[in-house]
């Protein structure tokens, strides 16, 4: 009969729900407690002695139940479930101890009970035998004695095996692994590879039964269930059903023995699955990389033992037969190795081996060095597949180590303080081809060292991109905003470092470094790098030297001390020039030293200068030589020749110097603000054509310089020169109450290459002597004669010959006729009464004296051909200078103190926008890529044309007025603005102090449109790094830099770096001012100009604007710079717009602080 056999599983252990407490609630009030505790403890104990032991008893409390709470904790992080069962396990286990209590004393009380029974010795062993085994265990005292013979036993056994044959033989259900029995002694003992066992019967009708069991393997005792169990299932399904419960508790029995011998193995943690016949072994548990590797031991479908290894949690491969387990351990932890040793690229970093421990899984260097060893916790710590990656950067730290140890014993300085953004790594990426994705900056991050020495300029570094190989440049980096900027790189040919070649890359480095800063320099200029140390310049792209042949050669030797360099410049003149001070050969061939610190802003600068200066001579002896002037001595810095029997000498920079006998003295201020302007060609032609007129002048000048005797009613003179060709002799006494006063003024004219001489008196000269500007007077009779004379309404025009006879003529009637024909300044006087409405003598005698003083003769404007020179009339060293050339002001004095900062390099003569002064920037601003202004040029044209001077509308304070229509504007720049009509009127106005420029634009079109304005004024300081400029917090500021808006929250605008910021809307109210060092140098009002546009080009900038010169004029100027430029100012038809900006000296003020 086959039936399944029972079996009787555990009870399952209840589940706990109630009375749970969360473990946060747990570690809140645990934390709540202790600080409760500490608390009372510091608060409550009498003595300092008491306090410290009742602190230190809490604490050691508090620190054992923290630990137990650790414990928990870490448990319920590792597995929540385990926990929970641990819970459930205690409350059952807390259950069954209540109920064995309970029984215990239910068995006291029973005993109490039999007793009162009258039971003395109530036997309760007996009774629980026959309880637990069905029977009792009585002893026999050998009362039982055997009635069986030994013959009879035996014959007994003999038929029992031949029952036990045939009845073995019946059985059809037999498996394969019972086929090996044997019967004797009335058992069938029955062998298999794990186990042997004996069955029997009683007869022939009676079922088998087992009466023996034993493993083959292992050293152990039977359990005492498996011959009850094994009958049950040999009676219920026969020896099949056996099979299977004799084949279960074999595989129980050998996982166990498995187990068993795990527990004393290191290194490696299992966990038996007994329920399901499966262990888990997890091996190097101390490695992080490897930490989900395991061996999973179980049964496959034939009831067979299997091993599954698993590598990283991947299915690796399975065995069967495997000998001892420690064995087939190592066989795995030998095979994991190699798997992993073959995955990795390169095992060798410098001269170290990187291996793994077999019994460990960490990883661990061969011939291992300190760097190598502390590298070994992020190999055993990070993701395997980064493996590769961590290498490569143990590699480069070792690389990293050897070449910085080289480099620090050779002085060189490495900078821990540059970090690049990815945005800049990525131009060291594209060098190296390591492209630009996210996953090349991390790699350049680790890579890129920077190293300087402190000899080099600033910002020059050697940069060094560490990998298998070293990758080195030199790079120009700077921090701007806060954010550093790679401006220059160049890949450098270096292979090895290391001591002995450390002087000659030093050196080659260097001279990497000079050539960017010459090239630098350079610019656009046409040149190629021949050596190490020299280049070949093409001449005029470089600069541009009359006769000089089409290159430069320039190189440079390093000195010893690695601080100055000496440059040599050689070059070939084509025609054959001396100079005392300039050494040039037969061939022509010159050469120019010059002796240069690696930290100097600009290399090439006084070489330029010379240069510059070569040219400007050479071109200046060819045109003295076209003149036929006569060269009485040429250097490079001084140039003296000869005109007529007159001499002249120009120095550095064509300043002009004239000896005391030179009659042109008399006129020298003008004549340098000519050459200035004009240029040194026009100047000779003047020097020749003037001379008859300033030797005559100059007679009469000298001539009122020998009379020194004082006579008050006695009449004086003095000639002033107004221009180069506009002079006044001046006629005045000291006699009082009146003083009388007369100008004759002298005008040279050219025409058709002629000299002539405009001569006239001021408007309201006396009749009689306007009749000599008639036919009845005495001029009349010198015009019939042979000198060239042309009578006019107001004056005479005459030729050099007559020059002399009229100004003789009329300077001797007036020093003879003085009292009758001097009236008028008997007006001046009552006009400056009149408005000043003061009657005093005292006004009297202060008007006295300034005309004493001849101050009230200072002529308050001034044309010098393309210049308005404004002068204050009371501080003639109050000035201000503009030309017409954009109506740029060039110049603003106050007391001889320049206030404005012009460009060296600037241009005056209309090729292009001068940089400096106060440049009008209409009717854009910058560079618009859309819009109606798109086509314009940077900052309009304003700047770019040429104002008409509208003269002056105001004596006191001086002021004048220029103006801009569309007919003054160039057709080219004027088309890229059409169809648009406008007047623009700009006055500026003078006094002692300030200086205020306005601008009124009127639209006089039909239709509306739209331009930017901006006073883009250049202000003089001494020092950048001492200036802040205030009153701007709270302001919207736009950094045209980092393309960004932002609310000013500093109180002041510092500068060391490049600076372009425009502070939108700001209200006028707001004054603005520079102070340098704690005083204000700088005060701006504005009306109609809500942007205040702040900025500074620092080093790189200047190096980049041609003619901003010096380059280190940044430190010398600020531009702060009034105007509408956030947004288009819309000016409907007919309409007018109104603007000025006041520079003015002030106290300090904070406004805004």
């Amino acid at each position: 009969m086959n039936s399944e056999v029972v079996k009787q599983q555990p009870p399952e252990i209840p589940h706990i729900t109630t009375n749970i407490i969360s473990l946060s609630d747990i570690l809140r009030k645990i934390s709540e407690f202790s600080f409760a505790e500490l608390s009372h403890v510091t608060q409550a104990q009498p003595s300092n002695e008491a306090k410290k032991k009742k602190l230190l008893e809490l604490i050691v409390y508090l620190r054992q139940e923290y630990v137990r709470l650790y414990v928990l904790t870490k448990w319920s992080k590792v597995s929540a479930q385990d926990f929970n069962k641990l819970i459930d396990l205690l409350a059952w286990l807390r259950e069954q101890a209540n109920y064995f209590i309970n029984l215990i004393w239910a068995t006291k009380s029973i005993n109490q009970s039999l007793l009162s029974a009258k039971l003395p010795n109530p036997d309760l062993i007996t009774a629980l035998e026959v309880f637990t085994e069905g029977r009792p265990t009585l002893p026999s005292h050998n009362l039982i004695e055997s009635k069986l013979s030994p013959t009879k036993i035996l014959e007994t056994l003999k038929d029992l095996n031949v029952t036990l044959s045939m009845k073995f033989a019946l059985v059809e259900d037999i498996p394969d692994e019972f086929l090996n029995y044997e019967i004797k002694d009335g058992r069938i003992f029955i062998y298999t590879e794990d186990y042997e066992f004996q069955v029997s019967v009683i007869d022939e009708n009676s079922p088998f039964f087992m009466i023996n069991f034993k493993f083959n393997f292992g050293d152990f005792e039977n359990s005492r269930k498996i011959l009850r169990i094994s009958n049950d299932a040999l009676k219920i399904g026969g020896f099949m059903e056996l099979n299977k419960i004799l084949t279960n508790y074999t595989n129980t029995m050998k996982l166990y023995m498995i187990h068993v011998k795990l527990n004393g193995m290191k290194n490696i943690k299992h966990i038996y699955h007994a329920d399901s016949f499966r262990i888990v072994i997890n091996y190097w548990i101390h490695s992080y990389v490897f930490k989900n590797s395991y061996i999973e031991i179980g049964l496959n479908k034939d009831n067979k033992i299997i091993y599954r290894w698993f590598k990283q949690n991947e299915f690796a491969e399975t065995f069967h037969d495997i000998g001892y387990i420690e064995d087939f351990l190592n066989e795995i932890y030998y095979k994991h190795a190699i798997s992993i040793l073959d995955q990795i690229e390169d095992l060798t970093v410098n001269k170290s081996v990187l291996q793994i421990n077999r019994k460990t899984g960490l990883f661990y260097f061969k011939n291992s060095t300190p760097l190598s060893n502390s590298f070994l916790k992020k190999l055993n710590s990070d993701d395997f597949k980064n493996i590769n990656t961590n290498l490569k950067f143990l590699r480069m730290d070792h690389k990293f180590m050897e070449v910085s140890t080289i480099l620090s014993v050779t002085s060189w300085i490495q900078n821990d303080i540059i970090k690049l953004s990815p945005q800049e790594l990525s131009k060291i990426s594209e060098h190296q081809q390591l492209g630009t994705g996210s996953e090349s900056i991390p790699y350049l991050m680790k890579n890129v060292k920077f190293y300087t020495r402190k000899e080099w300029p600033s910002n020059w570094f050697l940069i060094l991109l560490i990998d298998t190989k070293i990758k080195s440049f030199i790079g120009n980096i700077k921090s701007i905003t806060g954010q550093w900027t790679i401006n220059t790189l160049q890949e450098l040919n270096i292979e090895s470092f290391d001591y002995k070649t450390s002087k000659g890359l030093v050196d080659y480095i260097t001279k990497s470094i000079i050539i960017q800063l010459i090239t630098n320099e350079l610019g656009n200029s046409i040149y190629k790098v021949v050596k190490g140390n020299a280049l070949v310049i093409q001449t005029d792209s470089f600069i541009s030297i009359p006769d000089t042949a089409n290159v430069l050669y320039l190189s440079f030797e390093l000195d010893p001390n690695k601080k100055d360099m000496l440059l040599k410049l050689k070059g070939r003149l084509k025609s054959n020039i001396t100079l005392e001070d300039f050494a040039i050969d037969k061939d022509g061939v010159f050469e120019i030293f010059e002796t240069v610190e690696y930290k100097r802003l600009s290399i090439l600068g006084n070489i330029i200068a010379k240069l510059e200066k070569l040219a400007k001579v050479i071109g200046l002896i060819k045109f003295l030589k076209l003149e036929s002037l006569n060269l009485l001595k040429v250097k490079l810095d001084e140039v003296v020749f000869k005109y007529g029997s007159q001499i002249c000498t120009l120095k550095d920079g064509f300043n002009i110097e004239l000896p005391a006998t030179n009659p042109h003295n008399i006129c020298l201020g003008s004549i340098k603000r000519y050459l200035n302007s004009r240029g040194i060609g026009k100047l000779f032609k003047y020097l020749q054509d003037s001379n008859i007129l300033v030797e005559k002048l100059n007679e009469l000048a000298k001539a009122s310089k020998t009379d020194t005797t004082y006579d008050p009613s006695k009449l004086r003179y003095q000639v002033i020169p107004k221009n180069l060709n506009f002079f006044t002799v001046l006629y005045y006494n000291n006699s009082k109450p009146e003083r009388q006063v007369l100008e004759l003024n002298i005008e040279m004219k050219n025409k058709n290459g002629n000299n002539y001489y405009y001569i006239s008196f001021d408007r309201d000269t006396d009749a009689e002597l306007k009749v000599d500007f008639t036919n009845k007077g005495q001029l009349a009779k010198l015009a019939n004669g042979q000198n060239k004379l042309l009578l006019l309404q107001n004056g005479i025009l005459c030729d050099e010959e007559g020059l002399n006879k009229i100004l003789g003529y009329f300077h001797e009637k007036i020093i003879n006729k003085k009292s009758a024909i001097f009236g008028r300044h008997e007006d001046v006087k009552r006009n400056v009464l009149e408005l000043t409405d003061i009657k005093d003598q005292i006004l009297l005698q202060r008007v006295d004296s300034i005309i004493i003083n001849k101050s009230i003769f200072t002529m308050p404007v001034e044309d010098n051909d393309g210049q308005i020179v404004l002068t204050h009339p009371s501080d003639p060293s109050t000035q201000v200078s503009i030309l017409n050339f954009g109506a740029n002001v060039l110049s603003w004095k106050i007391k001889g103190e320049e206030q404005l900062w012009l460009s060296e390099g600037a241009k005056l003569d209309g090729s292009k926008a001068v940089r400096g002064g106060i440049p009008l920037v209409f009717p854009v601003f910058g560079k618009k890529d859309e819009g109606p202004t798109a086509n314009l040029p940077q900052h309009g044209f304003a700047r770019n044309s040429t104002w008409e001077f509208l003269g002056q509308t105001k004596e006191n304070p001086p002021t004048v007025q220029f103006g801009l229509g569309p007919e003054n504007v160039d057709e080219e720049l004027l088309s890229k603005w059409p169809n648009n009509d406008f007047t623009l009127i700009y006055t500026i106005e003078l006094t002692e102090e300030s200086l205020k420029t306005s601008i009124e634009v009127t639209n006089n079109d039909q239709h509306p449109w739209e331009f930017n304005w901006l006073f883009h004024t250049y202000l003089k300081i001494n020092d950048i790094e001492d200036v802040l400029v205030s009153n701007f917090p709270g302001e919207l500021c736009y950094d045209q830099l980092l393309k960004q808006s932002y609310e000013e929250k500093l109180p002041v605008v510092n500068f060391n770096e490049e600076v372009d910021r425009i502070y939108q809307k700001v209200p006028e109210d707001k004054i603005t001012q520079v102070v340098a060092l704690g005083y204000p140098v700088h005060t701006l009002k504005r009306s109609g100009l809500p942007d205040i546009v702040v900025w500074n080009p620092w080093i790189n900038k200047s190096e980049s604007i041609g003619d901003f010169l010096p380059k280190s004029g940044y430190k010398n100027m600020v531009c702060i710079e009034p105007g509408y430029v956030h947004e288009f100012k819309t000016l409907q038809p007919g309409e007018t717009w109104n603007a000025s900006q006041l520079l003015y000296k002030d106290e300090l003020k904070f406004q805004a602080v």
